[in-house]
C-alpha cells in the first residue's frame, strides 16, 4: 500500500522565510567560493613572483650579451605579473555575488603570465 500524500499547509509566511535562508545560504556559499580561489590566485601570484625574482638573479650573473636579453624578458615578466596582481586587487573588492565576473579576467592573466614565465625559464637553459 502506497501512503497518502497528506498536503501541509503553507503560508505566505513560511515561503518568505525559506526564500530567505536559501538567499543566505547561496551568499555564504558564493563567499566561501570566493575565498577559496582568491587564496589559490594569491598562491600562485606569489609563487610566481619569487620565480621571477630567481630569473633576474640568473640574468645578474649572466655575460653581458645575455645579460641585455634575459633583464628584457624578466621586464616583460614584471609587466604580466604586475597585470595578474592589479587582477587580484579588482578581485578581492568585489562582492561575493560580483566575484564570478573578475574571474575569467583573473584566470587569462594568470595563464598569460605562466605562460610567459615557462617561455622565459626555456631561455635561461
Amino acid at each position: 500500500q502506497t501512503p497518502e500524500k497528506v498536503e501541509t499547509q503553507v503560508s505566505s509566511e513560511d515561503v518568505k522565510r525559506q526564500t530567505q535562508e536559501a538567499l543566505e545560504t547561496t551568499k555564504t556559499y558564493l563567499k566561501q567560493e570566493k575565498e577559496k580561489y582568491q587564496e589559490e590566485i594569491e598562491t600562485t601570484v606569489n609563487e610566481l613572483k619569487g620565480k621571477i625574482k630567481e630569473l633576474q638573479e640568473k640574468a645578474e650573473k649572466a655575460g653581458a650579451e645575455s645579460k641585455a636579453k634575459y633583464n628584457e624578458i624578466i621586464e616583460d615578466l614584471w609587466k604580466k605579473q604586475e597585470e595578474a596582481q592589479k587582477k587580484l586587487d579588482d578581485l578581492k573588492s568585489k562582492s561575493a555575488d560580483a566575484w564570478k565576473d573578475a574571474k575569467s579576467g583573473m584566470d587569462a592573466a594568470l595563464e598569460n603570465l605562466k605562460k610567459s614565465y615557462n617561455d622565459a625559464v626555456s631561455h635561461f637553459k
